[in-house]
């Protein structure tokens, strides 16, 4: 048999309407994807060739292919992680932009009239993401034992008159 091999275009999926809020810092990305193959056995597969990040409509990054065959039947597989950018750097423009997304591209691998189709069902992606909750810098913190119940707190905000009110 003729081993016939080759890799697939790339799958975008962009414009995942995410709303961050501009004052945050992005931390990570994570990517799942629900995917298989058919027509694969011991002579025949599909693996991961790319998967990267899209960011102002241009794929950039660290390429986050994991190894392995595709399944049979349709599983979830994870890419990047909470604290992983993808080797880029991002903003909340960059993620809530319509062009923001991820590329996927497969490799096949099969013989003469036996070649795999790779399948990709559904993409998930979160984006995590920090910010101050308390835009404040204490100068002074008190805590006074009233009864054997209560206590009496008491706090002062340096530069007060600078307080965001939310």
């Amino acid at each position: 048999a003729t081993e016939l091999t080759g890799t697939t275009n790339y799958l975008k999926a962009t414009d995942f309407g995410f709303f961050i809020p501009p004052s945050t810092n992005i931390c990570g990305i994570i990517v799942e994807i629900e995917k298989s193959a058919t027509g694969i056995n011991f002579q025949t597969s599909v693996t991961d060739d790319m998967v990267k990040i899209v960011k102002g409509g241009l794929v950039v990054g660290n390429n986050e292919a994991l190894g392995g065959n595709w399944p049979a039947t349709d599983t979830y597989f994870t890419y990047g992680s909470y604290n992983n950018l993808w080797g880029a750097s991002f903003t909340p423009a960059d993620i809530n932009a319509a062009d923001f997304g991820i590329v996927i591209a497969a490799n096949l691998n099969g013989v003469t009239n036996m070649l795999p189709s790779a399948l990709i069902n559904h993409i998930r992606v979160s984006v995590y993401f920090s910010m101050s909750l308390l835009p404040v810098q204490l100068s002074a913190f008190d805590i006074v034992k009233k009864n054997e119940h209560q206590l009496n707190v008491t706090w002062t905000l340096q530069n007060e008159d600078e307080v965001i009110k939310y």
